[in-house]
């Protein structure tokens, strides 16, 4: 629902997003094309879904979580993260605005045309921890690192999408959240580590084109799993179902490196030791 009535083609958002048509994503009729009748100008806007049984005030706090988290990120420009335009609250959901990108998405590649290359895929894990990293450094974490939230622009530049939009455990796409997350009762395990978890299931699944473990049981890790063995030492590590034993990103950057052949530093400043979920 929406101020305006159900949420269908034509009715506004806080009196200014006008739902245009639905796009389709890992969580169907979350997220929209929408028309700023203000600006004049084409937009996205993804619902922040809440689980019905969360008690009410867990309900506020997420919703003040998300207009908090989006307005931070509203003020970061990387070329990797998709530039938050506004954060608007409707008829209690919270709304994430963001712009209109060009490129298709990780999961449609794999769909079409099957497993990348493990050095394609460790590229790409490169610009994807380097989007991480950047919303780290704003403190918020993405929440939802699959292959529909990564898209492939046409100069082969990686932008991270949806920030911020899963920050309640239990909600993030089935097969792609961290175990710590997935059998969870609340808030509160968002953060860099899961999102490495989940950075590890994307790659997987990038060069195997199939989950590691079935959703909702997020397995023991990666013993006995097919996998490309110049990408093993790192899924390893970042499949570890103890977030203490998973890298930290420093880690991740240099074996990611590796398996491309590269050497430029992306996480200058920050610990070398696993970081906690905030």
């Amino acid at each position: 629902m929406t101020s305006s009535g159900p949420v269908q083609a034509g009715v506004l958002l806080a009196g200014r997003y006008r739902l245009v048509e639905p796009i389709p994503d890992a969580g169907a009729g979350r997220t929209w094309l929408v028309r700023d009748d203000i600006g004049n100008r084409e937009l996205v806007a993804r619902a922040v879904l809440v689980p019905p049984g969360l008690p009410p005030v867990y309900r506020e706090a997420v919703r003040q979580r998300v207009l908090h988290d989006a307005g931070l990120l509203a003020r970061l420009r990387h070329p990797g993260v998709a530039r938050i335009i506004d954060a608007v609250a409707d008829d209690g959901i919270p709304w994430v605005i963001t712009e209109v990108l060009p490129g298709r998405r990780l999961g449609d590649v794999i769909r079409s045309d099957g497993p990348l290359p493990p050095t394609e895929a460790a590229r790409i894990g490169l610009e994807v921890l380097d989007a991480l990293v950047a919303g780290a450094g704003q403190r918020v974490p993405h929440g939802d690192v699959t292959p529909e939230n990564v898209l492939l622009e046409p100069d082969g530049t990686v932008v991270v999408t949806n920030f911020a939009t899963t920050p309640v455990d239990g909600t993030a796409t089935p097969g792609f959240e961290a175990p710590e997350r997935a059998f969870a009762d609340g808030p509160g395990s968002v953060g860099m580590t899961a999102d490495l978890w989940s950075l590890g299931a994307t790659l997987y699944v990038a060069t195997q084109a199939r989950l590691p473990f079935p959703p909702g049981r997020p397995g023991r890790g990666l013993d006995g799993l097919p996998c490309a063995e110049e990408l093993r030492p790192l899924l390893t590590g970042l499949l570890d179902p103890n977030p203490s034993r998973r890298p930290a990103p420093a880690t991740v950057q240099q074996l990611l490196q590796r398996a491309v052949g590269t050497a430029a530093s992306i996480t200058a400043g920050l610990p070398s030791a696993p970081v906690r979920a905030a």
